[in-house]
């Protein structure tokens, strides 16, 4: 990168474009499927760029925005384009609402994040008032010290404490093919319904998540996508899909709402109760 010292030489930038290129259509395939995001790329790079750019955690973490963000954002454009297919919108005319929308909101963010880092008091402190404590900043520093700092040749390569880890890169390459092959042998629907990246993306996301997450996301679907497919398709194409975009918008809006008028201004605290402290 020539305009600032990141640490970061050009040919990596250009093979982080080229792993987000050959990981765009799998992970769309995927995700068009299952509605899972399966772009993980964000520990991949991690794990690549540590290797070619020891010691220096800036250079590591420009390496996986560069491949993991352009795979995300490349998955949301499409995803728009086909909402905007079914909604009968021009394809032109989506691409310029969406160029649009990438601006006012690439702006309304820095912006916003500026003014929190002058004026909120103590902001991204554990202890800050208003819970503006930056979780997500803290884990993109983590992320940097380990794999950019430290390093993954200290903590992955063949003889050290997690190198039986390394072992997942051709398991994960020769089971599909395998399950596959079952599956042209057999003809067993049970097989056939077997999809290992779907697997391994919710190992991937078990730490994060918890067991309401996984058990909701079922109930949810087999009432929407099962129940009410069989018995009311009538309502469910009419509605599923409308139903969906409203909870997800009043959620966003709530949740603005509640920090607003009772966390940020008065500065009440959320209950403990049963539910949060179990």
């Amino acid at each position: 990168m020539s305009a600032y010292d990141t640490g970061l030489p050009w040919y990596g930038v250009v093979l982080a474009f080229v792993i987000a290129s050959v990981y765009m259509v799998p992970c769309g395939m995927i995700q068009g499927v299952t509605n899972v995001d399966a772009n993980q790329l964000n520990v991949l790079a991690e794990f690549i760029g540590g290797y070619m750019f020891p010691g220096r955690p800036v250079a590591n973490i420009l390496f996986k925005i560069l491949s993991q963000d352009v795979v995300g954002q490349g998955l949301y454009f499409a995803a728009d384009m086909k909402l905007g297919h079914y909604l009968k919108i021009a394809p032109r005319t989506l691409f310029w609402a969406q160029g649009l929308a990438t601006v006012l909101g690439a702006l309304t963010q820095t912006g916003v994040t500026l003014w929190m880092l002058g004026h909120v008091p103590d902001v991204c402190s554990e202890d800050q008032a208003n819970g503006f404590s930056c979780p997500n900043g803290r884990t993109v520093y983590s992320s940097s010290v380990i794999w950019g700092l430290v390093g993954p040749a200290r903590l992955y390569s063949v003889g050290q404490i997690y190198s039986p880890l390394l072992h997942f890169f051709w398991i994960g390459l020769i089971l599909p093919p395998i399950t596959y092959y079952a599956w042209r042998r057999t003809g067993s629907d049970f097989v056939r319904k077997i999809n290992w990246p779907l697997i391994f993306v919710g190992t991937y996301n078990v730490p994060p998540a918890t067991g309401i997450n996984y058990s909701s996301w079922y109930i949810v679907n087999v009432v929407f996508n099962k129940v009410l497919y069989r018995r009311f398709f009538a309502w469910w194409t009419k509605y599923t899909y409308v139903l969906a975009a409203a909870l997800d918008t009043g959620l966003a809006l709530s949740g603005i709402v509640i920090f607003l008028a009772v966390t940020y201004g008065p500065g009440v605290q959320f209950p403990d109760w049963w539910g949060n402290t179990v």
